[in-house]
């Protein structure tokens, strides 16, 4: 398969993701009622609610009686604490796996893992909000904002004030301010700034002091005030260290607190109890919000858990990428796409500023370019009834329309498709000179050994960095963080000399900081709206242009005298409610080589109610899946429990199911009476729903999801 072979290598190891409770444990206290109060009792379990709903855990510790609310939760709590993987508190967990001649992801029923705790970052930007005073200004780092632009009497900037979201702002250009503007590159203390603007303008100390602390309220001039979200570690430091010079000594007192209180909770196998304590403090009642987490809980996998996939499964889930490849090319993101033609309308191919161009209102806008439907290779397939539209209505692939075919034919079993029958990878198709980035990775769930009928099940495809969805939990892993590394290192040997990649520094509201918090593996840095430790290596938003070159969009620095590649090592969602300047260089990313996942479902999903099993050899791409009408089961006061197990059987749906909404799903084991109760109030605002066959993986391999970082061979 040479002239068909990617010219991708996978790493010999990735990262897993597993449950904090085996598959079996639920199981069998669905079956058994001792079992499962024992399982509610344990301290793992309890601990874990803590974090997701403390006031739900002050119920159940509080002994209050059992009542059909309370249980639903609790099923809902066991069901994600077995069967999802994704990482949230203690309900799941992170580690490593490496690659070999075997498969072993065998576990015990309580994954041994140990938690992470860092404070709320929201909580401590609170804090930094009582330094805002004449008393720290002194201490401080002052920097302009990079988004900062003249607009004729006005100058415009994207801003997020603390603890808030980010906006656009303007603001009048006076004389004093124009001068702060031009000053502050070479005056970064306000020690160095003042003499110099008051040798302009007659103003007293006062009343500059005040007046700089708007422009840092404002969003205008950034400080070490807002966190630098490159380094998870630094804020709180030097938070305590800006409060100590300055002699605000309650608010040092209380960073302090924050400081030792991390510390301990670390430190301590029964961290609840401590969280409480802290709680109980008069200063934090004060400014923390009832019920909200004050600290971000991640839990790591223990060092011991040796887990191995063998390299003849890894060949499998290479071979599909080829498959998807061969289907699918990539390409760039529509908006992208849009601006191109626009930019080239508007300024005739002439370098601009990203900062002007982007801006919605002096510029040519980036927000305001919407995602248009795009279909992809495999859609819904099995009719579903009247009322909705004929596939001849619709635009379909080719690879639609052959799939569309196959289920209309003779041969089609109504449960499954094997693609390598009818998508074959065969010496025609050259893949060597596909570009889907520099780097990607590959999802999926091991669910069988090399003996099984099905070792690999919902494989998914990732870019466009493989950095993207394990920065997140680098920070606590040492295995996690140097497979960060090794990517990172192999990305940037495969750049050209006058190219840099460069990590955005960007922080859009409070509730994205975990998300986006990590470490700067690659040695520049866009700063944008969040402060950069080394400013040598650092590139001012503002500093960049864009050129346009046959239809591709670069960005350069006139300082570094190079062409920056945007990088976002975070699985953040950055084209959710940002700026449009963000979202473009989210975007940027993707020029060229956006990673189409081929096997999805979508627009035949109006037209039929029941999806077969998409399988490729030993592979299962894609679960079955059955669109179920629910609204008719939902009386409020006398809901038809046994209606709704009668049309789930009629429909074909395995014994178990899973029920999805976004990232939320749910497991349903439609022979219990609770878990159809809980699948009713999930789907309580829809009337239609689709619901999925549940895959557990055979013999002694846990529930698991895989993340396998691809990197591209050089030229």
């Amino acid at each position: 398969m040479k002239k068909c072979d990617i010219n991708y290598t996978p790493l010999n190891r990735g990262c897993i993701r597993m449950p904090m409770l085996s598959y079996s444990a639920l199981t069998d206290a669905l079956a058994d009622s001792e079992a499962w109060t024992q399982l509610c009792h344990e301290n793992f379990f309890l601990e874990s609610i803590y974090y997701a709903s403390s006031e739900f855990h002050r119920q159940l510790t509080a002994g209050t009686r059992d009542n059909p609310k309370r249980e639903k939760s609790l099923y809902k709590y066991l069901s994600r604490a077995a069967t999802r993987c994704t990482p949230f508190g203690r309900f799941a967990a992170v580690g490593t796996f490496h690659t070999g001649s075997d498969t072993n992801l065998g576990r015990p029923d309580i994954l041994p893992a140990k938690a992470r705790f860092t404070i709320e970052t929201s909580f401590l930007e609170k804090l930094a909000q009582k330094l805002m005073n004449a008393a720290s200004i002194p201490h401080l780092t002052l920097c302009i904002n990079h988004t900062l632009f003249e607009s004729g009497r006005e100058y415009r900037y994207e801003a997020r004030q603390l603890g808030g979201a980010t906006h656009s702002f303007t603001v009048k250009k006076t004389p004093v301010l124009k001068s702060i503007v031009r000053h502050l590159n070479k005056c970064d203390t306000i020690t160095l700034l003042y003499p110099t603007i008051s040798e302009e303008y007659d103003i007293d100390r006062d009343s500059f002091d005040r007046y700089i602390l708007q422009l840092i309220d404002s969003g205008l001039i950034i400080t070490e005030l807002m966190p630098r979200i490159l380094d998870k570690e630094s804020y709180l430091p030097e938070l305590i260290e800006i409060a100590h010079r300055s002699g605000n000594k309650d608010v040092e007192k209380q960073l302090k607190e924050c400081a030792e209180f991390i510390r301990q909770v670390n430190a301590s196998s029964h961290p609840v109890k401590i969280i409480e304590q802290f709680l109980d403090k008069e200063w934090v009642k004060q400014m923390h919000k009832a019920d909200t987490p004050i600290v971000q809980s991640d839990s790591y996998i223990s060092d011991d858990m040796h887990f191995t996939i063998s390299d003849d499964i890894i060949d499998q889930i290479k071979e599909l990428l080829a498959v998807n490849s061969m289907l699918s090319r990539g390409g760039t993101p529509y908006a992208l796409g849009q601006f191109i033609g626009r930019y080239e309308s508007t300024y005739e191919n002439s370098p601009e500023s990203l900062v002007k161009a982007t801006d919605e209102e002096t510029g040519i806008g980036y927000g305001n370019m919407r995602q248009v439907d795009t279909y992809h290779m495999l859609r819904g397939l099995g009719h579903g009834g009247g009322g909705y539209p004929q596939p001849s209505s619709l635009t379909l692939s080719t690879v639609q329309r052959r799939l569309l075919n196959i289920i209309e034919s003779r041969d089609y079993n109504h449960r499954s498709i094997a693609l390598e029958k009818y998508f074959p990878l065969t010496e025609q198709h050259d893949l060597s000179t596909l570009n889907l980035g520099r780097s990607l990775n590959v999802m999926f769930q091991i669910i069988g050994d090399n003996n099984s009928e099905f070792v690999a099940s919902e494989v998914r495809f990732c870019g466009p960095s493989a950095l993207n969805l394990l920065g997140r939990f680098a920070y606590g892993s040492d295995e996690i963080n140097s497979l960060c590394s090794e990517i990172a290192e192999k990305e940037n040997e495969l750049i050209q000399d006058d190219e840099v990649i460069a990590e955005i520094s960007y922080i859009p509201n409070s509730r994205s900081v975990n998300v986006l918090h990590r470490s700067p593996w690659h040695c520049h840095t866009i700063e944008y709206l969040s402060p950069c430790k080394d400013k040598d290596r650092s590139v001012a938003v503002s500093d960049l242009c864009i050129q346009v070159k046959g239809r591709n969009i670069r960005l350069y620095s006139s300082r570094l005298k190079k062409y920056i590649i945007p990088r976002m090592s975070s699985a953040h969602n950055y084209s959710n409610n940002t700026c449009p300047l963000y979202r473009f260089l989210g975007d940027m990313q993707s020029q060229n080589n956006r990673l189409s996942n081929a096997f999805t479902w979508g627009s035949l999903e109006s037209v039929f109610s029941h999806l077969p099993r998409l399988t490729y050899k030993r592979i299962i791409v894609h679960p079955e899946k059955w669109r179920i009408n629910v609204g008719e089961y939902k009386k409020k006061n006398n809901r038809d429990i046994s209606g709704l197990r009668d049309v789930l059987r009629k429909a074909g749906c395995t014994d178990r199911i899973i029920f999805r909404e976004g990232d939320n799903c749910l497991w349903v084991d439609t022979g219990n009476d609770l878990a159809l109760s809980a699948l009713l109030d999930a789907s309580r605002r829809m009337q239609n729903i689709w619901v999925e066959e549940f895959i557990a993986p055979e013999g002694n391999i846990g529930i698991n999801e895989c993340i396998l970082p691809f990197v591209r061979n050089h030229d």
